[in-house]
């Protein structure tokens, strides 16, 4: 099978074939053997809908069994996959936040039907068809599509809005910023790069680009006094990590 037709499949085509089913935070979740390059890989459904980016394949663990695979697939998709609850809970590091974010953008819409923003045309008149196709359709900013359910959209939007208050609040808590700050410090070479506090601090702040130090954009970041701090210990923590390379 090629990887189009796996995406493909309905969850009734999956429930034909031989499989083990869990559930996982309330996502229907086969493990199957597909066979030649995909071999023992787990295939993820929710109201009907494929949940294709959740999917895992053989290929991308190659040498292990079945027996290995299993547990490994139920471990990941249970850090990939997030209910409700979880969603509204506070954040407990950085790492978490990417998590949950990557979870609301690319994977919760899946579930229902909808029409992405990014379609492919070649002309106008292709690009007009597509536009009458969703005529009365809502617009979901958060996964950037067009779906039919309102309701749908309207939940959707509000665990984003929820996540994103959680973040405004951990964004106080200085281990929590200090983790982030050190990510996007990793992210974007900061030892190296000649623009790195204006394109760390940029991730959080909207700030103006000016050829000037660590202090001078603190001051004009808008940062608390905690997130300064917070900042500066993920610096040094950085330069302490990386200077043997």
């Amino acid at each position: 099978m090629t990887i189009r037709e796996i995406e493909n499949l309905s969850e009734q085509d999956v429930q034909k074939m031989e499989n083990e089913k869990f559930d996982v935070k309330g996502y229907n979740v086969y493990l199957v053997d597909l066979g030649e390059y995909f071999g023992y890989s787990a295939l993820v459904f929710k109201n009907q809908h494929q949940i294709k980016y959740a999917n895992d394949y053989y290929l991308h663990h190659p040498g292990k069994t079945a027996v290995e695979l299993k547990p490994l697939y139920l471990e990941k998709l249970n850090e990939k996959l997030f209910t409700e609850e979880e969603i509204a809970a506070p954040l407990k590091s950085a790492d978490e936040l990417r998590m949950k974010r990557d979870f609301l953008v690319n994977l919760y819409g899946l579930q229902v039907d909808y029409v992405s923003y990014f379609q492919v045309y070649h002309n106008e008149e292709e690009r007009k068809s597509i536009l009458k196709s969703v005529e009365g359709m809502h617009d979901n900013l958060v996964c950037q599509c067009w779906m039919k359910d309102k309701a749908f959209v309207d939940k959707h939007t509000k665990l984003w809005k929820m996540l994103m208050d959680r973040e405004k609040h951990a964004m106080e808590d200085f281990e929590y910023c200090k983790s982030a700050f050190l990510y996007e410090m990793f992210n974007h070479e900061y030892g190296i790069n000649w623009q790195a506090d204006y394109d760390v601090i940029s991730c959080f702040k909207r700030i103006s680009y000016k050829d000037e130090g660590t202090m001078n954009y603190l001051e004009r970041s808008g940062f608390t006094e905690v997130q300064k701090k917070a900042y500066i210990a993920a610096k040094s923590e950085y330069l302490e990590k990386t200077k043997e390379f």
